[in-house]
């Protein structure tokens, strides 16, 4: 039996160096987040935009472009690991595939994506050129060796000054609306002044890429242009899949009862209905409702107990549940079966109260008695996990089977190639000897750790005989 139903959102921030405030790393968050690939909030620029352009072909030389200078461990790992080699290929071909359908029907055609296909440029050519040209200069936050005076020189402009008033009135008015901070918040001084700088500094290095394109390493922007197309492929491929592919993945009601007529020996529900009526006649009749709920209630959560769940706070319980049993009086049976996803419930109300809150409010509580004939089964292609809902199992099998359908479809009509395996950089012996190092005191802290543990354990254990 589900007490809870309840969804629990997370959302990624980054601390730089001190406790932010809830707007704080709101827009931090948006100023970032293609690198995360959640939406971030554009804006208008005055600038000729470019047509994105795709490409359906990746070489063996395109991988050791993108891997040139990537971490050793990585590399390490990559190398020695061919089906992790594979998934990216696959990933690859999946994701340039499902991009390239986007546009097809338009998604790339509105003036916010053409706005976030622009930022993403703009964000990986600065962030890679940060990463290039400060790459001896030892660690630093990004964009940290640009210093305060070229940001200001940057505001000298009153279009750059003018782009950013738009851009952070935009992402205030988008966060509010997508609910990542309250209707009524407001940004600090402190935190627009955060955001002003890292918007220019994004500025200052995307133009000085552009200004020293003709003296940069060839390979280098050829890397930075992949990277580019890799995050607007990801971003159209996201935006598909929200926009088009969600709608095309719904399951109706009556799709899944055609599936359970095509595979009877799933279907349940019957005989688990029928075994519920015959057990609601009993206790009408004045059987024990405990003593059946221990026999044969399927609730694990509640069987050893007579079905018996105390001092519930009124929202816990399903919907369809809670309904009836509210609607009951105080030792009162429900005079008929109800259906959830979970089953067929005979329900008795127990007791009502109220529970104080903190803020003087009171909560409506309430115990209640349930026996359950579950309608949970196992899933005959994965044994390995437990019986779910009827209907969630069937969902899922037609879920998956819409899911290769449209995938098949897609990669049909939008074919990527490419190679069937890529090589990875050698590392140099400096790079070698460091990993090996590396491992070195790993696999010493890692004995620390069990003879600390062991120690603690044999602690424990003559606590216990003395």
């Amino acid at each position: 039996m589900e007490e809870k139903n309840q969804v629990i959102q997370t959302q990624g921030t980054q601390k730089r160096g001190e406790k932010l405030s809830a707007l704080t790393k709101t827009l931090i968050l948006l100023i970032t987040i293609i690198l995360i690939g959640v939406g971030l909030l554009v804006w208008k620029e005055k600038v000729l935009k470019p047509k994105y352009e795709l490409p359906k072909k990746f070489t063996e030389e395109d991988f050791m472009v993108l891997l040139k200078g990537e971490d050793p461990t990585f590399l390490k790992r990559l190398k020695d690991n061919p089906s992790a080699r594979q998934k990216i290929l696959t990933d690859i071909k999946q994701m340039f595939a499902f991009a390239h359908q986007a546009k097809k029907e338009g998604l790339a055609d509105d003036e916010e994506a053409k706005e976030m296909l622009e930022e993403i440029r703009i964000q990986i050519t600065a962030i890679s050129y940060d990463r290039e040209k400060n790459k001896d200069k030892g660690p630093m936050p990004p964009f940290g060796f640009i210093e305060e005076d070229q940001v200001n020189e940057f505001y000298k402009s009153k279009v750059n000054q003018a782009l950013f008033d738009t851009f952070i009135k935009r992402q205030i008015e988008r966060a509010k609306e997508r609910g990542f901070i309250a209707k009524d918040a407001e940004p600090s001084e402190e935190e627009i002044e955060r955001a002003r700088s890292d918007f220019a500094k994004t500025r200052i290095y995307e133009q000085e890429f552009r200004q020293r394109a003709s003296e940069l390493d060839e390979d280098f922007k050829r890397k930075v242009d992949l990277r580019v197309k890799i995050q607007q492929a990801s971003y159209l491929a996201s935006r598909y899949s929200r926009e088009v592919l969600a709608k095309k993945l719904e399951i109706s009601d009556s799709e899944i009862e055609k599936y359970l007529k095509e595979h009877p020996e799933l279907d349940i529900r019957a005989e688990k209905k029928a075994k519920a009526e015959e057990l609601l006649t009993r206790v009408l009749a004045g059987e024990d409702f405990g003593e059946l709920a221990r026999q044969f209630s399927e609730d694990p959560g509640s069987k050893d107990k007579g079905g018996l769940y105390e001092n519930i706070a009124k929202g816990s319980f399903i919907p369809e549940f809670e309904e009836v049993a509210l609607s009951l009086q105080p030792g009162q049976i429900a005079p008929r079966v109800v259906e959830s996803k979970y089953g067929y419930h005979i329900i008795k109300l127990e007791k009502l109260d109220y529970k104080p809150n903190r803020d003087g409010t009171e909560t409506q509580t309430y115990n209640v008695r349930h026996i359950l004939l579950s309608t949970n089964v196992p899933d005959p292609d994965n044994p390995g996990i437990g019986p779910i809902p009827l209907k969630e199992l069937v969902k899922e099998k037609l879920v998956a089977k819409k899911q290769q359908e449209i995938l098949d479809e897609i990669m049909q009509n939008n074919p990527i190639t490419v190679p069937d395996d890529f090589p990875v950089p050698e590392l140099s012996p400096e790079q070698l000897q460091q990993l090996e190092e590396q491992e070195r005191i790993r696999q010493e802290e890692l004995k620390k750790l069990r003879e600390e543990s062991g120690k603690s354990e044999k602690k424990t254990d003559n606590k216990k005989k003395k």
